[in-house]
């Protein structure tokens, strides 16, 4: 696995989401597990990226949706704020 984490999505034009260039939301929760469950990764690779998760998105109360959280809101990346601190 070339790559720290599996991205959300692309954009038409090319954006990432979920990305490590990103500096918010730079790691989604939702695509991480799915990649294990489909066996698309390895038993190693699955061990590595299960601790990124476990590492970047665990708090106390719960799984985060994504981290870092999204504080700016930038109207032509998103419609909607993802996640907010706290």
């Amino acid at each position: 696995m070339g790559r720290q984490w599996y991205l959300r999505a692309y954009r038409a034009d090319g954006l990432k989401f979920g990305s490590n260039e990103n500096e918010e939301a730079s790691i989604f929760l939702e695509p991480q597990p799915w990649a294990v469950i489909s066996g698309h990764t390895s038993n190693e690779e699955s061990e590595k990226l299960l601790d990124i998760v476990n590492n970047r998105l665990s708090t106390d109360y719960g799984l985060m949706i994504c981290d870092p959280p999204v504080e700016k809101l930038i109207q032509k990346l998103l419609k909607r704020v993802s996640s907010t601190r706290g």
